[in-house]
């Protein structure tokens, strides 16, 4: 296991008493993220959401293209082997996923390589720096072959 990451045990919960087995494991386990999905048999997921306590971490997930974000909180993925780690703007998270297949989930158009170890969001780009690309308060390298091509973007 990489360092920093942690042994996840995963609960689902499905019924109509998904309130009394929410508060069952919160009070029995220590939760720090939930995937929530919006279409839920007895509940949306966001009313759900609305009525537990402040969880930090939560994840939504569906399969329903409606449903989608049309943003992305994270500003950069940073390659770690077998694992990347999201930055985002008040965290990091770590996740069991290389590069290349977190490349391949992210839409094209908002996400560019630019570094073997680095993924950049390009909606919260601020500036290049000569060979560094500065994604908010991050500053990643660009690799001297994606330069030009990262340059092309913003032109």
């Amino acid at each position: 296991m990489a360092v920093g990451a942690k042994e996840v045990n995963l609960f689902r919960i499905q019924s109509k008493s998904i309130f009394s087995h929410f508060n069952f494991f919160c009070t029995n386990q220590s939760i720090d993220l939930i995937f929530l999905d919006i279409e839920m048999p007895y509940m949306t997921g966001l009313e759900f959401l609305s009525s537990i306590d402040n969880f930090q971490k939560v994840i939504i997930v569906s399969a329903y293209e409606q449903y989608a974000l049309k943003g992305y909180e994270f500003n950069v993925v940073e390659s770690m082997e077998n694992y990347v780690i999201i930055h985002t703007s008040n965290s990091k998270e770590i996740v069991n996923i290389t590069l290349k297949k977190m490349m391949d989930k992210l839409p094209e158009d908002i996400f560019l390589q630019v570094h073997r170890c680095y993924i950049g969001n390009l909606d919260h780009v601020v500036a290049i720096d000569g060979n560094i690309l500065k994604v908010n308060s991050h500053q990643i390298p660009i690799s001297r072959n994606l330069r030009e091509m990262v340059i092309d973007r913003f032109v």
